[in-house]
């Protein structure tokens, strides 16, 4: 059988191009993982996939939101803005499986209720030191707004009808680098926390 092709310009532009997130900037997509996680000192967070409507990912964006004490961290803010940007009240852990980079499924818990809905993120790239001594970078999350019309959180609440505090934010925003570059050092790298995806532009966007 002879086998003939026919152009796919959005296959095309993916070629030459990051499928991970390589700048602070504004993003809109939906998450397709939340899991419960818990770090090494019992801190308990929720950990996110993000994926942009354009199909690119950005991995490891987690809100600590308690200590191993049960004291509250600044990540219950950052979870609680987002409940309110997709206008959840309440959501709850549930087991779940979730697919795995190599293949296959592993189980897990997860907050399926957040998965799959539109959000919108500024994200900031962070520069950190890695054990080995050299300068990796990962993604945190400045604020959520909502996908559509672009209300922060606090606009969501406050039931505004125009959006202007994410513009504020995107227009001041900047990488956040290390105070002090190791000296002699490898040129920054991607670590366990790295992710990456091509900012979104829309108004006020970066």
């Amino acid at each position: 059988m002879t086998r003939s092709y026919t152009l796919n310009a959005d296959l095309a532009k993916t070629v030459g191009t990051s499928l991970r997130i390589m700048r602070s900037g504004k993003y809109i997509g939906r998450f397709t993982r939340a899991e419960l996680v818990k770090s090494r000192q019992n801190t308990e967070g929720v950990e996110f996939t993000f994926e942009s409507d354009d199909g690119q990912t950005a991995d490891f964006l987690t809100c600590w939101t308690h200590n191993v004490d049960g004291r509250e961290l600044y990540g219950l803010n950052v979870l609680n803005a987002i409940l309110a940007c997709m206008r959840l009240r309440e959501i709850a852990a549930k087991p779940g499986k979730l697919e795995e980079r190599g293949g296959g499924t592993r189980n897990t818990t997860i907050f399926p209720q957040l998965m799959g809905r539109p959000i919108g993120l500024v994200l900031q790239r962070e520069e950190y030191l890695k054990q080995d001594g050299n300068v990796g970078w990962k993604f945190n999350i400045v604020a959520p707004f909502e996908s559509q019309s672009e209300l922060s959180a606090g606009e969501v609440l406050a039931r505004a009808s125009e959006p202007e505090q994410i513009a504020r934010i995107v227009a001041g925003l900047r990488d956040k680098t290390l105070p002090q570059r190791p000296t002699g050092g490898a040129p920054s790298t991607y670590g366990a926390g790295d992710s990456g995806l091509a900012p979104h532009h829309g108004s006020g966007g970066g």
